[in-house]
Order: structure tokens, then C-alpha cells, then sequence
């Protein structure tokens, strides 16, 4: 059990998105950091935050927007995780991911060698094969994601490699944004429909402890 814990997320009228997700990250650095985050949860207004729990303190701080735009330029960059890390806790802002971060352009992370698609830099990566979303294998080197833990849970969802070479439609997914289709070149769009039950399935994750 770690001390700390990090997440960004987004508050509605009806409360947390992904409450329960967050929450769990929370309670796994203690009970104290559990209490404070459903205290956060239970009374925040709508808006998107970002919340670090360190020792004895919760910290929130709020912001605008998500990183993320649909029809953003996209590059792709090595994931900065070693192979074999698994999925990890969201790191904070300065953390491993700070180097392969660029404003206003999504970065899709892969295995060293460029053939394998990850994740990207502020979200969690799906695929589409025309009967099923695609996500990658739990034993990619990425980080833990509360949308992808969603997703999972509430849709069917393959576990295969995203090849970097293939033109199969890709979606990123994160916890302030929700769906967002970047600029893919080669790459067919990815349904509209899946894109709409994505979204309406992270909605109805909001509620207030």
C-alpha cells in the first residue's frame, strides 16, 4: 500500500465521474486518504480537478480543460515504463510521463521498438474490430486507468496488441474528457455509436459518497 495518490477527474451536478474508481485509489493509501477523498467527493462542485494525497493532506487544485481535443495532431513516442512494469498508480504531473508530454498534441506510447501501441500520454487506448473495443493486454506497461477499468466492466472488450502498422480505429479515453478521436491519417474513424455508449457509460459512474 503506498502513502500517496494521484487523480485528475471531472465533478458534475451528479458528482464524481468514475467516483468509485477514484475512490480506490485512494483507499489504497490508507484509510485516511479514503475519508478525505469521499469528503472531497461528497460536497466538490461541478469542475475538473486534479487531487494528490501526501502524509496527512489532500490537495486539489482546479483547472479548465482536458489536454485532450478531438482532431489533435498525434505522435508517437516509446512508453517511458520499463517493459514488464505492468499497469502502475497514476503518477503526478512530474512524474515519468512529464518527458513525453507535448501541449496540444496527443502522444500514443509503445513498445521500444515502435510496433506496439500502449496507451497515451493522459489516457487510456482503445481499438475497434468491428464486433468488439480492443484493449491491450493487462501486462503492457501503462497505468492504471479508472475510464479503462470502467470500460471494461460495463462493455465487451478484447485484450489484444494495438498494432502501431494497423488501420483499425482508435479511440483515447480518460476521466475529464471522456472519448476523444484524434487526428489519425491511415486509420479508419472510429464508430460514432461505440463513441456514445463509451461516453453515456461514464456518466452514469457519477455519484456523490
Amino acid at each position: 500500500m503506498s502513502s500517496r495518490a494521484y487523480t485528475t477527474l471531472r465533478v458534475t451536478e451528479a458528482g464524481v465521474v468514475l467516483c468509485g474508481f477514484h475512490w480506490t485509489r485512494f483507499e489504497r493509501a490508507g484509510p485516511l486518504a479514503a475519508e478525505a477523498f469521499a469528503r472531497f467527493a461528497h460536497s466538490a462542485t461541478p469542475g475538473n480537478y486534479t487531487l494528490r494525497w501526501e502524509g496527512l493532506t489532500l490537495q486539489t487544485d482546479r483547472f479548465d480543460r482536458s489536454r485532450l481535443e478531438d482532431g489533435m495532431p498525434v505522435r508517437t513516442a516509446p512508453s517511458p515504463l520499463a517493459q514488464g512494469a505492468g499497469l502502475i498508480d497514476k503518477p503526478p504531473p512530474e512524474g515519468v510521463y512529464a518527458a513525453v508530454r507535448s501541449p496540444g498534441m496527443a502522444t500514443l506510447l509503445s513498445s521500444p521498438e515502435g510496433a506496439e501501441l500502449y496507451e497515451e500520454s493522459v489516457s487510456a487506448l482503445f481499438g475497434w474490430d468491428g464486433n468488439a473495443l480492443i484493449s491491450p493486454p493487462k501486462d503492457r506497461p501503462r497505468v492504471l486507468s479508472t475510464s479503462e477499468l470502467a470500460v471494461r466492466g460495463g462493455l465487451e472488450v478484447t485484450e489484444a496488441p494495438l498494432r502501431a502498422d494497423s488501420n483499425q480505429p482508435l479511440l483515447l479515453v480518460n476521466a475529464v474528457k471522456g472519448t476523444c478521436a484524434p487526428a489519425l491519417p491511415g486509420r479508419e474513424p472510429f464508430p460514432a455509436r461505440i463513441r456514445k455508449e463509451i461516453d453515456a457509460l461514464l456518466e452514469r459512474t457519477a455519484f456523490r459518497p
